[in-house]
């Protein structure tokens, strides 16, 4: 907003670490879906009252923070963890198939669009190809926390005013096999879980 360049420099390797456990990557997860809504929620004004040109404010406010950052959950919850497999569960209760199936969504729409965006997806690492089904189903039931959290950060409820910073272990960390220890950090996520087992059934 105010004129400031951002260039990206693709041969500086910094190194990284990722989250040490799936408690770590929910909260890293969490994080990323609210905070860019809180920042929208803050900016929007800002950038619509700023000397860019239209075309870029209309990047920013549509596109950037609408589509990639809101739209994206909201259709990766309500299409594919909901919409699609209540329609195949439908399908597979109806006795007159062709004719449900032209009353209700057509078949590419809930079949071959997402065979299709999962392909594409899992084409930017054909060494992991075979857990793309695995892989599917655990992004639809993190869509429910996504969503969740996106929703929050952009109307300022009170679970987005909680910020905690995700666990790395690094060198420090217990490479030890420790049981009891393992048991007592296990953790069970409500939504995520039901979320899998609706999709699992399904399925």
């Amino acid at each position: 907003l105010r004129g400031w360049q951002f260039v990206w420099v693709y041969d500086i390797e910094c190194p990284n670490e990722i989250p040490s456990d799936y408690k770590a990557y929910r909260k890293q997860q969490r994080r990323w879906s609210c905070g860019p809504m809180q920042l929208w929620a803050a900016a929007r004004e800002q950038v619509l009252a700023s000397t860019l040109p239209p075309l870029h404010k209309a990047y920013l406010n549509i596109f950037f923070f609408g589509a990639r950052m809101l739209a994206t959950n909201i259709i990766s919850f309500t299409f594919y963890s909901v919409l699609v497999p209540m329609t195949l569960v439908h399908y597979t209760q109806e006795a007159d198939m062709e004719d449900s199936h032209h009353r209700f969504m057509p078949w590419w729409s809930i079949v071959w669009l997402p065979l299709l965006v999962t392909m594409s997806t899992m084409a930017f690492s054909p060494e992991s190809f075979h857990f793309m089904i695995l892989y599917v189903m655990f992004e639809n039931a993190m869509s429910i926390l996504k969503l969740g959290a996106s929703l929050e950060g952009l109307f300022g409820l009170k679970g987005s005013m909680t910020w905690t910073v995700t666990q790395k272990l690094g060198a420090n960390a217990d490479r030890s096999l420790n049981i009891s220890k393992l048991l007592k950090q296990i953790s069970c996520f409500g939504k995520e879980m039901v979320c899998g087992l609706f999709l699992t059934g399904v399925a």
